[in-house]
């Protein structure tokens, strides 16, 4: 890359580091300020740096949505399963415990609850992979 090594003329004036704390991890991109830098090109630098952690924040949110998005989908099946049972065990003339009545009075609202969290995880996993520029099979980097 030009621009990298300092002529014989050009002195590091100064550094500077560019952190973000992301999944439990830190992202750490740092430069050096030459003498010669004008504040553009310093600016210029800094942009840069933080495109790439910009990048890596979303690479690590498109991971972490993936993974809630599992966690999710497996409730919604425990919770079709659950529901499925208890409409066997209802009979006519017989009475369910009151817990099992509240879970198939509360069924709906938590299948809906279940179904907009995984239309929201789905949306911005979409988003996600729009912005780092992947196809929808495709795996992050």
């Amino acid at each position: 890359m030009e621009g990298l090594k300092p002529g014989p003329e050009q002195f590091i004036a100064g550094s500077y580091t560019i952190s973000l704390d992301v999944a439990g991890r830190r992202i750490t991109v740092g430069g050096y300020i030459r003498e010669t830098d004008d504040k553009a090109a310093i600016i210029d630098k800094m942009t840069r740096d933080q495109e790439c952690i910009d990048f890596q924040l979303i690479r690590a949110d498109l991971k972490s949505q993936e993974g809630q998005l599992k966690g999710v989908l497996a409730q919604l099946e425990i919770l079709l399963d659950e529901h499925e049972k208890l409409l066997e065990l209802k009979q006519p003339g017989k009475k369910l415990h009151p817990q099992d009545e509240a879970k198939l009075r509360n069924f709906q609202p938590n299948a809906d609850h279940l179904k907009g969290s995984i239309a929201y995880r789905k949306r911005i996993i979409e988003e996600n992979r729009k912005a780092l520029g992947l196809s929808n099979g495709e795996a992050p980097a």
